[in-house]
């Protein structure tokens, strides 16, 4: 078993965190995104999250529509996070400066169609900007597409000139995970899922490549406090 952990700190008020641990993924067609949720929150009480139906995905591996979800949080101080189940992608961190205006201070798009088409599509040349997504398997590029573990020889999908980026042409960006709301004493949360089968960006995308080795399970877990 691998186990890799990443973690990062945006700001004072937001913890964002990422585990890979040991293998439902995606490719997403259309979806028009609504107004920004505003959820309700006293400033008596913590952070809270809200959820908010986002479109339509369709899976890859499974050859139907899934729903796609926005979950914000948000705390007292005014901060608010989106999240989106499509990607794993933050698309919007809104905060307030110190002149009480709001900005978000990530790029992002409007509409799921938006982020399906723009932010990685699977395409054989530069991969797209790849707003706010958690990317992966492997996050910048791999050499023509191809490495070497354990002996054997792994060939990959090229997105980008010559090289593999961001995990190929359907990396995680372009999954729809599975979401779980959480929380834990002044804090409120989202915790995504996501299994990448054996040979994930291999056959499953029309390429004679033997695709990324081994089933892989990921859970990234995005929380806000006070």
């Amino acid at each position: 078993m691998r186990t890799a952990s990443a973690r990062w700190h945006i700001a004072p008020a937001i913890r964002v965190a990422a585990v890979v641990i040991v293998g439902v993924a995606t490719v997403g067609v259309l979806g028009m995104a609504q107004a920004p949720a505003s959820p309700t929150h006293g400033c008596s009480g913590g952070p809270t999250i809200s959820k908010q139906f986002f479109g339509e995905a369709t899976d890859i591996y499974v050859s139907k529509k899934l729903p796609v979800y926005r979950y914000t949080l948000a705390n007292c101080a005014g901060m608010q996070v989106s999240i989106l189940s499509y990607g794993g992608i933050i698309q919007s961190i809104s905060v307030p400066g110190r002149n009480g205006q709001r900005a978000d201070v990530v790029l992002g798009f409007a509409t799921l169609k938006d982020y399906v088409t723009e932010a990685s599509p699977p395409v054989t040349v530069n991969g797209g900007p790849y707003f706010g997504e958690t990317i992966g398997r492997y996050g910048n590029r791999i050499a023509k597409g191809t490495f070497k573990l354990d002996g054997h020889t792994y060939t990959l999908p090229i997105n980008n000139g010559v090289n593999t980026l961001h995990g190929g042409l359907v990396g995680f960006g372009n999954h729809v995970w599975a979401a779980t709301e959480v929380s834990s004493p002044g804090t409120a949360g989202v915790r995504l899922k996501l299994v990448s089968p054996n040979g994930d960006d291999g056959a499953n995308v029309g390429c004679s490549c033997t695709g990324f080795p081994g089933q892989l399970t990921v859970y990234v877990t995005f929380t806000l406090n006070k």
